[in-house]
């Protein structure tokens, strides 16, 4: 829904953040007239989205095709017991659009990537290279979050500006273990989900989303350290370095759905 700026329910929903110098009403407006699309609705993407719905984004688009199971419920906190079986993307969009009405939430297919920004709150390396070459060729901003156990890792992608998710991690790291086999604190995820939809909003809001661009945020979740590790492109990168051959989507094997 757009920002009306004379509507007093709006004035007072976003009333706090409306007098922060950051955002105010031009801020406000941006965040209203924004599309976000979400990729994972589990740990990271719960609180992401909740927390990009109450920030007054106008579109949020959910794609997950798992269906929520009983060990979800520690840390996927959209969730109910009534919720079992049934598809986490779908649930998701219920369940925040009721709370919050005025935006449009729906359920969408992984080719909807016409986006203002992407979250990419998966769990595994090949969707994170898929979203990443996906984003880099569509020129659409991209905040990725990984966590496990008490540690969380953060980076923001800008297309043209600064490297891309192929400079950091070349290819596939194999399998790591999941969050079953090394367990994770569903608090540590709701930190990473929160992280990224705060590093959403200020670009959104044309915040300085190039102080993170570049960098790998680590964070040790135990005894609250933080750690910037900044990496320079890679020249021989393939998808943009200058030799570089990824040019579209299928070059990526990515198959554009019509």
């Amino acid at each position: 829904m757009p920002f009306n700026p004379r509507d007093p329910d709006q004035l007072s929903r976003y009333g706090r953040q409306l007098q922060l110098k950051q955002i105010g009403p031009a801020g406000q407006a941006r965040l209203g007239g924004a599309r976000v699309v979400v990729v994972g609705a589990g740990g990271l993407g719960c609180p992401a989205l909740q927390y990009l719905a109450a920030a007054g984004v106008g579109a949020l688009h959910v794609i997950d095709g798992d269906v929520v199971e009983l060990s979800n419920l520690n840390r996927q906190v959209l969730y109910r017991p009534e919720d079992l079986g049934k598809p986490k993307a779908e649930i998701a969009a219920q369940r925040v659009g009721a709370t919050f009405t005025h935006a449009t939430l729906t359920r969408a297919q992984l080719h909807l990537l016409e986006a203002d920004v992407v979250l990419d709150a998966t769990d595994n390396f090949a969707a994170r290279f898929l979203l990443a070459d996906a984003c880099r060729v569509k020129g659409i901003p991209l905040v990725q979050a990984a966590v496990t156990q008490f540690s969380g890792q953060l980076g923001t992608y800008l297309p043209g500006v600064g490297p891309c998710y192929r400079c950091f991690f070349p290819e596939p790291a194999g399998t790591l273990p999941g969050c079953a086999e090394a367990g994770i604190l569903g608090a540590a995820a709701g930190v990473m989900g929160s992280l990224q939809a705060l590093e959403a909003i200020k670009f959104l809001v044309g915040g300085p989303a190039a102080t993170v661009s570049g960098h790998l945020v680590v964070l040790d979740l135990w005894t609250l350290s933080l750690e910037r590790i900044a990496l320079p492109p890679d020249p021989t990168c393939p998808l943009c370095g200058p030799t570089a051959w990824i040019r579209d989507l299928r070059d990526a094997g990515i198959e554009e759905t019509p």
